[in-house]
């Protein structure tokens, strides 16, 4: 049955149809030798134009990524109790080093967290994952 949760990629969160509201914004950072780097935005926003609408496999990808953090975030809030054994988790967590291994090469070890980024106020955070080793 586990296979399941990797055709959740194929559907969209339906939170998009929601009003406006908190935006999840994940953050990454890595580290080489005893430096680690400060922390970066790992998913720019989805390009929006006529242009981009047609059979964009960029704004594909980053619909997909955003939509991972969705059911990750929809995942802890229903109380997870071990949270790195979710399915979501670790996607989300691949999808963290791949973001990081595109823009930086491989690193030595990394870590991620996810902001809840709401209108008008400050961001808090949501997840704060451990460090990992590569």
């Amino acid at each position: 049955m586990k296979w399941l949760f990797l055709l959740r990629a194929f559907f969209p969160s339906w939170r998009f149809f929601d009003d406006s509201g908190p935006e999840l914004v994940l953050l990454t950072r890595h580290r080489r030798g005893t430096q680690w780097s400060d922390w970066t935005g790992a998913i720019p926003p989805v390009p929006r134009g006529w242009r981009s609408f047609p059979l964009n496999a960029r704004a594909g990808f980053l619909h997909a990524c955003r939509n991972s953090i969705e059911h990750l975030a929809v995942d802890l809030n229903d109380g997870a109790q071990d949270a790195e054994s979710r399915a979501s988790f670790k996607i989300v967590k691949a999808l963290a080093l791949f973001q990081i291994r595109v823009s930086h090469g491989l690193p030595e070890a990394f870590q991620f967290k996810i902001l809840l980024k709401a209108p008008d106020t400050a961001a808090e955070e949501f997840l704060l994952s451990p460090e990992y080793q590569v």
